[in-house]
């Protein structure tokens, strides 16, 4: 917006102060400018030729080549100093940062100050408060600009302008509840790569995928972890936001072409890719969460491997380890669960378990061919096999039927997904002739027993 400043009618040379708005998205930036407006005090007085003379010069005086050919390339350190202090404005809850210190120019600086803020809304922790937009004020004689006017989310902002300070402290503790949630089950006997596949694992089977433009939060690590629903932008904050809590460095990959965002952790001296979105298994019939199908294909890739699977459009970032882009991981399909000391999972050819994700020998527990390997209790998991679904008793090292869709639906439908919540398993079932999808919920017992009215399905014993 253009402020003139009209005392005693001396218009020329005091077009003193133009903002403008940008909006950062994960869907790249748009650019939104204020109309020129005059404030209502100027009197109008004069004739209407005055006035729109007046306004021509101030237009041309503000976008002349007087300071339109004025050049200043920001230093590293100057980036990294600016970066700093917006980061801290908002942590600080301020809605403004004062950069007149900084010699910066609308004409010249402007694409810099964007990917500075780009990087502070989309890649950085713990301000999932903001809206993902900011303002820039300069004069008009000059193009210098003098501040960054800070953008906040609807809910934490008054009417009046100010922040919400005691509603940001609200949501920053339910924030840091989850992800207490999640360190606090970290165990002494986990490496580095147990920690961050424990991590992946969780927020994976734990979010949906959602990207509707009305739900703001779906770009934070606040939406991820509290809401249980984000896209891309905000799983990536989520990992990033726990894998910090436990000491791991963490960057974060964006492409534009692709419209996408992931991240990178550093185990030991490497880095390696990992995204979370992707290994969140989405229905391809529906879009929406795939219960029980969790994967591993982008967890500890190198770059090459990321490009090899469909990935472009990104820097060469360095990551060039691919010491896990062979990986049997690469093949599992569902959550891993750790039992205290070792992990059990299942993948194409039966459950196992193992003492390390990276390392030691794999111990078969159970040959079979299943997916949507899920936990029941602390000795019993679930898992289907098309049109059936399986208990696996840990002590037992056996497997039983304990129900079918056929029955319900007809020899057509297979088993898709599963998930088992408050004493229920809810599933989905899908025909293979006609695409149809059907979903539902089983009462559970203790005892894993199934109840469906008034039958009841007895365990089977399968024989493998």
């Amino acid at each position: 917006m253009v402020y003139f400043c009209t005392q005693d009618y001396q218009w020329l040379g005091r077009c003193i102060a133009i903002r403008t708005k940008e909006i950062l998205n994960e869907k790249r930036e748009k650019y939104i400018t204020d109309m020129f407006m005059l404030k209502k005090d100027i009197c109008f007085r004069h004739s209407r030729c005055i006035y729109i003379c007046c306004m021509l010069i101030c237009m041309l005086m503000c976008f002349s080549d007087a300071f339109g050919q004025r050049a200043s390339a920001m230093e590293k350190t100057d980036y990294e100093r600016l970066k700093t202090k917006v980061i801290q404005a908002y942590k600080n809850y301020k809605t403004e940062v004062d950069v007149s210190s900084f010699e910066l120019y609308v004409d010249s600086d402007k694409s810099t100050i964007k990917e500075i803020m780009t990087e502070v809304v989309n890649k950085t922790t713990m301000i999932f408060y903001n809206n993902h937009s900011y303002s820039l004020e300069y004069t008009g004689t000059t193009g210098k600009i003098t501040k960054i006017e800070l953008g906040y989310a609807s809910e934490y902002k008054k009417t009046n302008g100010s922040v919400k300070e005691a509603a940001i402290k609200k949501a920053t503790a339910k924030l840091n509840k989850e992800i207490n949630k999640i360190t606090s089950k970290i165990k002494p006997g986990m490496n580095s790569v147990d920690k961050a596949l424990f991590v992946h694992d969780q927020i994976a089977k734990d979010t949906s995928y959602e990207d509707k433009v009305s739900n703001n939060s779906r770009l934070t690590e606040y939406g991820v972890l509290v809401k249980h629903k984000g896209n891309c932008q905000g799983y990536s904050l989520a990992y990033a936001a726990v894998m910090e809590k436990l000491g791991f460095s963490v960057h974060f990959v964006d492409s534009e072409y692709m419209d996408h965002v992931w991240n990178q952790i550093k185990i030991g001296s490497n880095w390696y890719n990992v995204d979370v979105t992707w290994d969140d298994s989405v229905d391809s019939d529906n879009g929406r969460n795939q219960d029980g199908v969790v994967y591993h294909k982008y967890f500890l890739a190198s770059d090459k491997y990321m490009r090899n699977h469909g990935y472009s459009g990104f820097d060469s970032s360095g990551v060039n380890s691919k010491i896990y882009d062979t990986a049997y991981f690469k093949k599992v399909t569902s959550a891993f669960d750790y039992r205290g000391s070792y992990w059990v999972f299942m993948n194409n050819s039966g459950i196992y378990k193992r003492a390390h994700i990276s390392s030691g020998k794999a111990k078969c527990l159970l040959k079979v061919k299943g997916s949507c390997f899920i936990k029941f209790n602390s000795n019993k998991y679930y898992y289907t096999a098309y049109n059936r679904l399986y208990i696996f008793n840990y002590k037992e090292k056996n497997a039983k039927v304990i129900w079918s869709p056929v029955k319900k639906y007809g020899n057509s439908y297979y088993i898709t997904q599963l998930k088992y919540s408050s004493g229920k398993i809810k599933y989905v079932v899908k025909n293979t002739k006609k695409s149809k999808v059907k979903s539902g919920l089983l009462k559970v017992k203790k005892s894993g027993m199934i109840y469906i009215g008034f039958f009841i399905f007895y365990f089977i014993n399968i024989k493998y």
